[in-house]
């Protein structure tokens, strides 16, 4: 639950970003990006990950982001591409979080 609750506010945050003049439509898959990135995320963190490496995977894909030289009207292949694997991403950690669990449980039972 806690995932899917700080994915869904770290999403919401980037709603936010309407009020400054981007299109709707813009809006809409940022927040559906903003999602999945808050899923991977928070993944990697229950996964067992340091939050050096969230840090690192989040600064990593603001610097793409921002350093693209392809406009994000232009690259919309690329971005569902990319939503794409991270979506396939996030559900390998899902499973992968679901298996440790059952691990763990089996071994201090």
């Amino acid at each position: 639950m806690a995932v899917l609750l700080s994915s869904f506010l770290f999403a919401f945050t980037h709603s936010l970003n309407m009020l400054s003049g981007q299109s709707v439509a813009n809006t809409i898959f940022q927040i559906l990006f903003a999602f999945v990135i808050g899923l991977v995320l928070a993944l990697l963190i229950v996964n067992g990950q340091s939050i050096g490496v969230t840090i690192v995977f989040h600064g990593l894909n603001n610097f793409l982001q921002f350093t693209s030289p392809v406009k994000a009207n232009d690259s919309l292949l690329i971005n569902y591409a990319l939503l794409l694997f991270l979506s396939g991403y996030a559900f390998y950690l899902w499973n992968r979080k679901s298996t440790l669990s059952v691990s763990y449980n089996q071994v201090s039972g």
